[in-house]
């Protein structure tokens, strides 16, 4: 019988005898797990961004919004950033010059 071996795409792992990786998986994106390559190590992409995962593809924003896909949470969390950014500064903007005023 032929050796299993696991081959990854994003967050989905699989596990395939070579001849088939090459000839269906391949093609689909998958790679070859190296044996340094764990995914039980946290993303720092997403721990910037204050994301956590929640499991079966899901990701809670810092604001407690939860949303389903990586690529969807990470932009999610950015718009948050600069948003919150905007408002910051607007609400900075809005001190000094009531500070004036006095």
């Amino acid at each position: 019988m032929a050796e299993l071996k696991e081959y990854v795409k994003g967050k989905k792992k699989i596990r395939a005898t070579e001849r088939s990786y090459e000839i269906l998986y391949k093609a689909q994106g998958f790679k070859p797990v190296s044996s340094k390559d764990n995914s039980d190590e946290p993303d720092p992409e997403l721990e910037a961004l204050g994301i956590e995962s929640q499991g079966s593809g899901w990701y809670q924003l810092k604001n407690g919004e939860k949303v389903q896909g990586r690529d969807k949470a990470i932009e999610t969390a950015k718009a948050l950033d600069q948003t919150g950014e905007e408002e910051s500064t607007q609400s900075d903007e809005g001190d000094s010059t009531q500070e004036g005023d006095q």
